[in-house]
């Protein structure tokens, strides 16, 4: 809002909620205060992003801001670079450790028993940290469900595409300015505000000027954290050594990737890999959905167990030798 109360940029390109479809989202480009406004909040759906794109390329007189999904600023970064645009003023990057399909929606209203012909608009966060889901049924009657039981449920861990898993970027990296949900810095600071607080990480000295312009302005607030939670755990998992083809084998794929990324087959990713399997593979199923909820519950036990059991060695370590005397 602030780029282009100031002039900054003509348009910007966000996403709302489909009008024809509630389970999913569309990228719009406005120029209208209220509509960004509207387009607050998360959409964990897929977002149609194709006549977004054809606005900046067929536009080129016109300047624009692009908020999106670090695989959404990563493929823009790629369009600039091979169609020499430069009409895009600042990218708006947000963390993401994966993205639900529209059939996760459709998941969490099976559970909750709700048709979905009777659903007029899903929110999946807000009203405070980390927030709810809100359901809003066409006679104007609302439903809310806390943020971590419904992602939880098997919603936020079954129902993504194995380009997700294998994903090299969950913060953005190409982005002037990212933004990530504050799970790491002071929780009892940030759990019982109804405001809400976000995590914001400077990318480039573009970003760095508008952040600081916007803040001298009145437009947000900023206080500064250490760098150490600007780090995704997903990602650093996968910055090791990528010469270990099981996790390949596991999701029978053969996609390489461009970066020195994969995940490490210690014995609890392996667990995890086996977990996604198992669970992507009820997920696509709709006459499966009666199990996810049952095989998510297993999986939490075992990494509960996990845990105690990693703890417990850490207090008792196993010698492989004997200390000399």
């Amino acid at each position: 809002m602030y780029a282009l109360n100031k002039g900054l940029v003509d348009e910007v390109i966000v996403a709302l909620p489909d009008e024809k479809d509630p389970m999913r989202a569309r990228a719009i480009v406005t120029s209208d205060i209220g509509t960004i406004r509207e387009a607050k909040g998360s959409k964990y759906t897929q977002i149609y992003m194709v006549d977004a794109i054809k606005r900046i390329i067929d536009c080129r007189d016109k300047r624009f801001a692009f908020v999106g999904l670090p695989c959404h600023i990563r493929a823009l970064r790629n369009i600039e670079q091979a169609l020499k645009l430069q009409n895009i003023m600042i990218r708006l990057g947000l963390y993401c450790g994966n993205l639900p399909s529209a059939w996760a929606s459709e998941y969490l209203m099976y559970l909750y028993g709700i048709p979905k012909d009777r659903i007029k608009r899903l929110s999946y966060r807000g009203l405070g940290w980390p927030g709810y889901l809100t359901i809003e049924l066409v006679n104007g009657k609302k439903f809310r469900v806390p943020e971590p039981l419904y992602w939880r449920s098997g919603f936020g861990q079954y129902f993504c595409d194995k380009c997700c898993i294998f994903c090299s970027d969950h913060t953005a990296e190409l982005a002037d300015v990212s933004f990530a949900d504050p799970w790491s810095v002071d929780v009892k600071e940030v759990s019982n505000d109804r405001i809400g607080h976000t995590l914001v990480v400077v990318r480039s000295k573009v970003g760095l000027e508008l952040l600081k312009a916007a803040e001298r302005d009145g437009y947000v607030t900023l206080r500064k954290v250490s760098d150490k939670y600007a780090v995704q755990g997903t990602t650093v998992l996968k910055k090791v050594n990528k010469d270990q083809p099981m996790i390949y084998k596991l999701l029978k794929t053969h996609q390489k990737l461009k970066y020195e990324y994969t995940l490490p087959y210690e014995f609890p990713i392996l667990v995890w890999v086996i977990d996604y399997i198992v669970g992507h593979a009820l997920a696509m199923n709709k006459k499966s959905w009666i199990f996810v909820r049952m095989w998510r519950r297993l999986a939490e036990t075992t990494y509960l167990l996990m845990k105690i059991f990693s703890k417990l060695l850490q207090q008792n370590p196993i010698s492989g030798s004997h200390k000399r005397a």
